[in-house]
């Protein structure tokens, strides 16, 4: 399992080079269309070659940097992007980010290829821990009480919901790298705790089977979306963001 998908990470970084000085010698790529692109059949076989069996390989069409097309992949459950040259030539397996605007092209694609469905959005709702304000809209928030960049996070959605911008549900997504987080959520849970005990490290010998089957649950369920780290908004369109975001940003992407 591991193997493959550090196959799938690793394939043909050597490319790096050569990608961004196709992307520096050519204009952005605004329209195009699958006929620049190679065929989508021809792209599976090439594929086949080099990335594991499991990913499926769903579309193929112009990326935002012209001489390239992006392809949308479906690997272990989760919507992934690689690139390929016109000709087929060529995987690249990495981010285009426009400088300009300081977006990242290719996570904003597969945040959107990943897009939460209405009914994963009902199920969000029933894995929610706990909730800041009563208002619309709502933003969901994976967060993990190690993390220092979810205490922003936090820290933020609270001042906004007592302002009556928004209201948060917090989804608890404790990090297998941070030693006791997950008992931790799993304490706040069972001993029906807030906010408060959650940030300053609250934890008891209560362990109940709702709590951790709440935990686990949720994290599976996020990882199966491409969610791997905090904090992470999800908002109600069903997109999602990585990274702490601003009051401004938060309203700016609430208006989108």
């Amino acid at each position: 399992m591991r193997s493959g998908t550090l196959r799938f990470r690793r394939c043909l970084c050597l490319l790096v080079l050569l990608f961004f000085a196709a992307a520096a010698a050519a204009p952005p790529q605004t329209e195009g269309t699958s006929g620049d692109c190679p065929d989508l059949e021809h792209v599976r076989s090439l594929a086949s070659r080099v990335f594991p069996k499991e990913a499926e390989i769903r579309s193929v069409q112009p990326a935002p940097v012209s001489g390239w097309c992006e392809v949308q992949v479906l690997f272990k459950g989760q919507q992934r992007i690689f690139y390929v040259d016109k000709d087929g030539a060529f995987f690249f397996l990495g981010e285009i980010i426009d400088v300009e605007r300081g977006v990242n092209l290719t996570r904003r694609a597969t945040e959107a290829g990943n897009r939460f469905t209405a009914e994963e959005m009902k199920k969000l709702e029933d894995l929610a821990a706990l909730r800041l304000g009563d208002q619309e809209p709502v933003v969901y928030l994976a967060t993990d009480p190690q993390c220092p960049y979810c205490a922003r996070a936090e820290k933020i959605l609270e001042d906004m919901a007592q302002n009556g911008d928004l209201s948060a549900k917090i989804l608890f997504f404790p990090l297998a790298s941070h030693k006791g987080a997950k008992e931790l959520c799993i304490s706040v849970i069972c001993d029906k705790k807030g906010m408060h005990e959650f940030r300053s490290g609250y934890q008891s010998d209560n362990q109940c089977d709702e709590g951790r089957r709440l935990i686990e649950e949720t994290v599976g369920f996020l990882s199966s979306k491409g969610i791997a780290g905090t904090p992470a908004y999800i908002f109600p369109d069903g997109t999602y963001h990585l990274g702490v975001m601003s009051k401004e940003r938060l309203l700016q992407r609430l208006k989108e």
